[in-house]
């Protein structure tokens, strides 16, 4: 349901938008808007819930016709953006067309943190695992999916993690594979996936393509000179967007996990 509120600010005529807006609106929008000209059009999308793809173009076409969108949230602006951007024939990087689709590379470059211990592997594990939350994951996802409310997915996933605010969704003991091969004396490699969903939404909300990227992965491995910790930090990741909310909690979730890391190490 969309309810729209008129109000005047001097030479401005402001449309305040409220609900969800789906194209059956747009007629009754499109003459509010014109009934206001020649006065200055903004239309306040703060209230606004859901919009779908007609709506994204019809708030693209209005603002190159010099309507100001207010208030406007980023999932909002960015499906704008990739509208025009696929409405001029145009995409970011490299386009290329495959079935009808466009298609888009995208160049990121990404800065490898590591740090090397002179510990065994296996203390440097258990390093890492007392500082993160070990939930059933089955258990955990039953869990947010009952949630009433935000409220209460918060303190599920605060009950979750550990003492660096991080939990761990899965390992993957890639020497059991190596050692099938190269017998037993392979090296031991170790991949954790850890993170924290409430983090995770906080990069999303902003970037879509951040959520390819959390929970984020540590590799631990043996090496000829010690014990290898390696993260792909966030904000390396995460810059190419040129999101400036979502590269603040980049760098922070970068702080955590490689402040595990050196403390594991050490």
């Amino acid at each position: 349901m969309l309810k729209i509120e008129k109000l005047a600010e001097g030479n401005t005529t402001v449309l305040r938008l409220v609900g969800r807006i789906n194209a059956k609106h747009l007629d009754e929008l499109n003459q509010l808007i014109a009934d206001a000209k020649p006065k200055v059009v903004k239309l306040d999308l703060s209230e606004v819930t859901l919009v779908d793809v007609e709506v994204v173009r019809f708030f693209g076409d209005q603002e190159q016709q010099g309507v100001e969108l207010v208030k406007c949230s980023p999932y909002i602006r960015e499906w704008i953006q990739r509208e025009q951007t696929a409405n001029s024939g145009q995409q970011e990087d490299h386009p290329e067309s495959k079935g009808g689709c466009e298609v888009a590379m995208k160049q990121i470059t990404v800065e490898r943190f590591s740090v090397v211990s002179a510990k065994p592997f296996t203390e440097v594990v258990r390093a890492i695992e007392t500082q993160v939350g070990h939930p059933d994951i089955k258990q955990f996802y039953e869990a947010i999916r009952e949630a009433e409310d935000d409220q209460e997915l918060q303190r599920v996933v605060n009950d979750a993690v550990g003492p660096r605010d991080l939990m761990q969704f899965i390992s993957l003991d890639h020497g059991v594979v190596l050692r099938r091969e190269l017998g037993s004396g392979a090296p031991n490699v170790m991949r954790l996936l850890i993170g924290n969903p409430l983090i995770m939404r906080q990069m999303v909300k902003y970037v879509s393509d951040a959520g390819s990227y959390a929970p984020v992965t540590i590799l631990i491995d043996e090496r000829a000179d010690g014990v290898h910790l390696s993260y792909d930090r966030m904000a390396s990741l995460i810059a190419a967007y040129e999101n400036a909310e979502a590269l603040e909690v980049a760098k922070a979730l970068d702080d955590k996990v490689e402040g595990l890391l050196v403390e594991a190490a050490q």
